[in-house]
């Protein structure tokens, strides 16, 4: 198996997901601690596998006192984070009720200017800021802070609910302190959801760990989406790694880990297109009736009960993504406003 080129695709993909993230409604998320975070999560899950210190500090081609002293720094400073450009002068804005163009560039003189300038236009672009006047007499002014709050408020905290469900569900047993050190959240904010879940009947707990019988994030929620892309990342990942754990290489039909990736190639008018197009709809609608029923056949037994008969947890995650050109999506926008303006025509 030549995992190097494996680990070296699976690296490229993973950065395009995080670079997608991190722009993801027009949030432009700080991205200068991800290098360190890699190193410090690469290095505990090698040493979690029973892999030495000094093999772990090999595999990333460092001496073993330079591999300690790295992961030492890392970990003393996981909880700060620098600030991009964009943070600054956004905070630069904020401190008074209005900079012109003039200050900020003499500001951040010491920064390129072009970058600036980008930073500037992304915060106008974004809405974060306004513009008044012209030329070098403009004057930037931040969006009044209730109507930032309010942007800022709407949904986080489903959001983060929804995070914590998910987490504690696939986790089984969790304490506060475990589940804010792996979501990178203050205890008392945690503690807050976790009072919240443990409110509506989503959470239960027993001592200082909380569990999750069932979890569900009905599809069209828009609070909560991040938590449902990290349930089904995590998911594909655990079983790639527990298929290598179990089975190395190898699979066949019989495997109860494992997944199955198949490209259908279509043209608008395929004699089998809708068949293929409504793949996720169909087995999604199956599998969410099979799901309903084990949960309800579940709440009639206790978790001691259940647990008592050696449960396991199957996690099962599928997919769907439809791939196009910019050439092909622009035609079907053209052929479909032809449409609309023939039937328009027609009914006239």
């Amino acid at each position: 198996m030549n995992s190097r080129l494996l680990i070296d695709q699976i690296m490229q993909q993973t950065t395009v997901l995080i670079a997608q993230l991190s722009t993801a409604a027009g949030i432009r998320a700080p991205l200068s601690h991800i290098a360190d975070q890699v190193f410090l999560d690469l290095s505990h899950s090698i040493e979690s596998q029973g892999v030495s210190r000094k093999v772990a500090a090999d595999m990333f081609g460092l001496a073993l006192r330079t591999y300690q002293r790295r992961v030492q720094a890392i970990t003393e400073s996981a909880s700060m984070r620098d600030r991009t450009l964009w943070e600054a002068i956004f905070e630069y804005m904020s401190e008074e009720t209005g900079r012109s163009r003039v200050d900020v560039l003499h500001r951040f003189r010491w920064d390129e200017e072009a970058s600036v300038k980008a930073v500037i236009h992304d915060l106008l672009s974004s809405g974060l800021i306004y513009a008044l006047g012209k030329g070098d007499h403009i004057l930037y002014k931040v969006t009044p802070e209730a109507d930032l709050q309010t942007l800022a408020d709407i949904g986080e905290d489903e959001h983060l609910s929804a995070l914590i469900w998910v987490y504690i569900y696939r986790n089984d047993t969790v304490n506060l302190s475990e589940l804010a050190k792996a979501l990178r959240q203050d205890e008392c904010r945690v503690q807050k959801h976790l009072d919240t879940l443990l409110n509506e009947g989503k959470l239960t707990q027993k001592d200082e760990y909380y569990q999750a019988k069932t979890c569900s994030i009905s599809v069209g929620d828009k609070q909560g989406w991040e938590a449902a892309v990290y349930d089904h990342f995590q998911a594909m990942a655990k079983a790639v790694a527990n298929k290598l754990n179990q089975y190395g290489a190898n699979s066949n039909y019989s495997d109860h880990i494992g997944g199955a990736t198949l490209s259908f190639d279509l043209y608008p008018g395929h004699p089998y297109e809708d068949d293929v197009l409504s793949l996720l709809q169909r087995y999604r609608a199956n599998i969410n009736q099979l799901w309903s029923k084990v949960a309800e056949h579940n709440q009639t037994q206790t978790q001691t009960e259940i647990q008592a008969q050696q449960a396991f947890k199957v996690t099962f995650y599928m997919g769907q993504n439809v791939e196009q050109t910019v050439e092909q999506i622009v035609e079907q926008s053209e052929a479909t406003l032809k449409s609309t303006d023939a039937k328009k025509t027609i009914g006239n």
